[in-house]
């Protein structure tokens, strides 16, 4: 007598367990989509303060300004480094979604709300000062500050102001 062993799983069971793992994945999605807009906005702040870093540091390697272009209209930024004495320019990035720049203050500056602004970085590590605010939908703000002594860039929660000591 010749006798089968069933093993495995029929289509069945496999349909069954993948609707059930589908259906957990979906009621966990859709309940942690309120995260993304927070996350968006410290996503886009943490990509522009790494840009920064990144042109001062070319900088120095480079021993040629470098810059770091911000358009608020167009929610972009852009990273430029001269390249014996001519602009060799990084394709530009975006924002990302529902996020965008609600101003720039820079020393010595008016408040930018729309238009191009640039901060030139010289190879002596010479910056000059200035925070980007961003916003996302909600109305949560974030701040990225430079400091024009260390290059260092510090990204914050809510409006911060421009913090400097000019001497007169």
């Amino acid at each position: 007598m010749i006798s089968f062993y069933k093993r495995g799983f029929s289509l069945i069971e496999l349909m069954v367990v993948l609707v059930i793992v589908g259906g957990l994945l979906t009621l966990v999605t859709v309940n942690m989509n309120f995260l993304i807009p927070s996350s968006r906005l410290t996503a886009g702040a943490r990509a522009i303060a790494s840009t920064l870093i990144l042109a001062y540091n070319r900088a120095a390697v480079n021993g040629e300004d470098a810059i770091v272009s911000y358009n608020l209209d167009k929610r972009i930024y852009q990273l430029i480094l001269m390249n014996k004495g001519k602009p060799d320019a990084y394709t530009p990035w975006t924002l990302p979604e529902g996020v965008k720049y609600l101003d720039i203050v820079a020393a010595g500056e008016r408040k930018k709300t729309s238009g191009t602004f640039e901060v030139y970085i010289s190879p002596l590590g010479i910056v000059r000062a200035h925070v980007v605010h961003l916003e996302n939908k909600e109305g949560k703000r974030i701040s990225i500050e430079v400091n024009p002594l260390s290059g260092a860039v510090e990204v914050k929660e809510g409006y911060q102001a421009l913090d400097i000591v000019e001497e007169s």
